[in-house]
């Protein structure tokens, strides 16, 4: 700024060549002094200016609701843009539902698998245990035996 006002307006965002550049640019600044803050502050939240899908966050991003729509769910009143992030968000929850889901059906698979091995090798070991007594009781039948034929 100078003493007779602002300077010449910067035309770098009219440019569909630079104005995402600089976008990003300005977004990642903005994350950086907003996670130094929470540092600061010891806040255990961060701000990552990145997209969603370059964070790997599988997910459809809500929609900026502005000041009348904003106002209008604060009433209680609902606006187009506030029932596409309601949609949006239960959309991802029911995903997120179904994904749990997946992954408590490997988890009691697994049990089931770890379950059913467990009582394999128990029932293995008891026949083991029989078989391993079964020959004790062979063996001392067959030295008496021996021993009787000895005595006579």
């Amino acid at each position: 700024m100078k003493p007779d006002g602002f300077t010449e307006k910067t035309r770098v965002l009219d440019s569909p060549r630079t104005s995402g550049q600089e976008v990003a640019a300005v977004r990642e600044i903005w994350a950086r002094l907003c996670n130094r803050f929470f540092e600061q502050k010891f806040i255990n939240e961060r701000v990552d200016h990145r997209t969603l899908k370059a964070q790997g966050i599988d997910r459809e991003p809500t929609r900026h609701l502005g000041v009348a729509a904003s106002s209008m769910e604060r009433r209680g009143v609902p606006s187009l843009h506030g029932d596409e992030n309601r949609r949006r968000r239960e959309s991802h929850a029911a995903k997120e539902l179904a994904a749990l889901q997946k992954i408590e059906n490997g988890v009691e698979a697994a049990r089931e698998r770890h379950a059913f091995r467990k009582q394999q090798a128990a029932e293995n070991a008891e026949r083991q245990r029989r078989e391993r007594s079964a020959r004790f009781w062979m063996d001392v039948q067959e030295r008496k035996s021996r021993n009787r034929g000895m005595s006579r």
